[in-house]
């Protein structure tokens, strides 16, 4: 070999090797600060999506035995803090059940998140959801896939440490303003997974039902049907006092199109507006004051009761 190319050959490891050793440094560095901001307390919960409550709630999951888990209540809001799963343990001591639902979810975003739950937990055989008129309002399909399903599923169900997820979002500002308004206060989980709304907030329904809400909970039906999995649907009832009669025609609307959607002969659909809960019951138009959502899932417990019969 001429001796102007061996140079080239030493010069090409050596650039090699620097490279690799300085990839190296700056991947430590960057483990190192997040080793820093978790002793700190500063560290948010592992950024799959950059919205809190969210991520939240992967970091539950990740910490909990999801061995044998087979009833999952999955949705936005109106999912996670208005059902008290203690009230289905000790009704059906057979079920295991987990409120893995999250925030801000359209029903096409709870689909996506069903599937990616059901890929790692094969026993479950049943799942509730309480939608309210809010989760049809906007089911853009550009939106639908709002996590990594690899990742998620390597930190959720193998229980990995996140530093890969950790060193993606390292540096970026969503992940900075994180850190700046990180709080690491224990969230105020139920050992279920529930979040129990203690103070009343305003929110307002939307005035608009996306037709594509209503084929992605068609597609959710069907996909669990086919895994004989059963689908509890519960609507979440009017606040009492609460709207106006156009606001009560939308809502009618919406049962209307829940009604031609759901098809199959194992979903059953259940009317949250049977209850008979009192305006101070509410918290705001989605969500209820605890303890109300006991009385709440009670009443879903019974007519769980009635269909097994």
């Amino acid at each position: 070999m001429p001796a102007s190319d061996r140079a080239s050959a030493r010069n090409a490891r050596r650039f090699n090797i620097a490279f690799a050793a300085f990839l190296a440094m700056g991947i430590g560095m960057l483990l190192a600060a997040v080793a820093v901001l978790e002793q700190a307390e500063r560290l948010p919960p592992p950024p799959f999506t950059a919205t809190t409550c969210i991520d939240n709630k992967f970091e539950f999951l990740h910490d909990s035995n999801l061995e044998r888990v087979n009833f999952i209540a999955v949705g936005s809001s109106v999912t996670l803090h208005n059902v008290d799963l203690s009230v289905i343990a000790q009704r059906f001591p057979h079920l295991r059940p987990i409120n893995a639902a999250p925030c801000h979810l359209y029903v096409d975003q709870t689909k996506f998140l069903v599937e990616f739950l059901l890929e790692g937990m094969p026993d479950v055989q049943t799942v509730l959801t309480v939608f309210s008129p809010r989760d049809f309002q906007n089911c853009n399909v550009a939106d639908t896939e709002f996590f990594d399903r690899t990742l998620a599923g390597w930190y959720v169900f193998d229980k990995h440490y996140p530093w890969l997820v950790y060193l993606r979002a390292i540096g970026t500002a969503p992940f900075v303003s994180a850190v700046l308004a990180a709080n690491r206060a224990t969230p105020e989980w139920d050992e279920f997974g529930t979040m129990p709304m203690r103070a009343r907030q305003q929110v307002e329904l939307p005035a608009y039902l996306d037709p594509r809400c209503f084929a992605a909970l068609r597609e959710l039906e069907h996909g669990l049907a086919a895994r004989n999995v059963r689908l509890l649907v519960v609507t979440f009832p009017p606040m009492p006092g609460w709207g106006q009669e156009r606001d009560h025609r939308f809502i009618d609307e919406w049962n209307r199109g829940l009604r031609a959607t759901l098809r199959e002969p194992t979903t059953q659909l259940i009317d949250g507006a049977r209850v008979g809960l009192r305006e101070d019951d509410f918290a705001d138009p989605l969500h209820l004051l605890w303890p109300s959502p006991t009385r709440f899932t009670s009443y879903i417990a019974e007519q769980l009761a009635v269909a097994d019969s």
